[in-house]
């Protein structure tokens, strides 16, 4: 009995990890000559140093943050001294208003449009390779930075019914993808698998 419960982990955990890995096996444009020629010439001139740097993504909230200040040096530190792979994107300063489905929405705090730009910006301007910038936008950008739009959260969307559902859903992507850019923010980790558990 025990080693027919350890096959039948095994054989689980295998196509749990097959499954995990067919999915990473993104299939991407092709990029243009010219690209495919920078990436490569700059993975070379990278240093073992530089190159671990691009796997560290840390965070700052979009509160403005003066030249001068500690904190922005810390974060410049970050792009000089460890060539850092990019920033994770957080608000800051303004207690979002609480959203129907989800009470604790409240307990948010938004950050500014033109802070987070700026301060993306910044930074992106001290780093001799592009920094490749984060953020959480599952209800839209408006989720973390004051002024932007805000969606319904993913549950509302899937629970959308009909020819409606593939372009509405289109549609915020989209939007929140503009939105992002706007603000220097390029890649957005939504949707996500949480469990709903309320």
């Amino acid at each position: 009995m025990r080693r027919r419960a350890s096959a039948y982990r095994s054989v689980v955990l295998g196509v749990v990890l097959a499954s995990t890995y067919a999915g990473l096996i993104a299939v991407r444009p092709p990029l243009d000559r010219t690209a495919e020629r920078w990436i490569e010439q700059t993975r070379k001139k990278l240093t073992l140093d530089e190159t671990i740097g691009q796997l560290i993504v840390p965070s700052f909230e979009s509160a403005y943050l003066s030249t001068d200040s500690d904190a922005f040096d810390e974060l410049s530190r970050l792009v000089r001294e460890y060539h850092v792979g990019g920033f994770h994107v957080f608000g800051a300063s303004i207690a979002a208003p609480p959203v129907l489905l989800n009470p604790s929405y409240g307990t948010v705090i938004l950050g500014q449009p033109f802070s987070a730009a700026s301060l993306v910006n910044r930074l992106q301007a001290l780093s001799s390779v592009p920094l490749l910038n984060t953020a959480d936008f599952e209800a839209g950008v408006g989720f973390r930075i004051s002024g932007a739009t805000v969606f319904p959260r993913q549950m509302a969307m899937g629970a959308i019914a009909g020819d409606a559902a593939a372009r509405l859903v289109k549609e915020e992507a989209r939007i929140t993808a503009v939105e992002a850019r706007a603000i220097g923010v390029h890649v957005n980790f939504a949707p996500l698998a949480d469990v709903n558990n309320n």
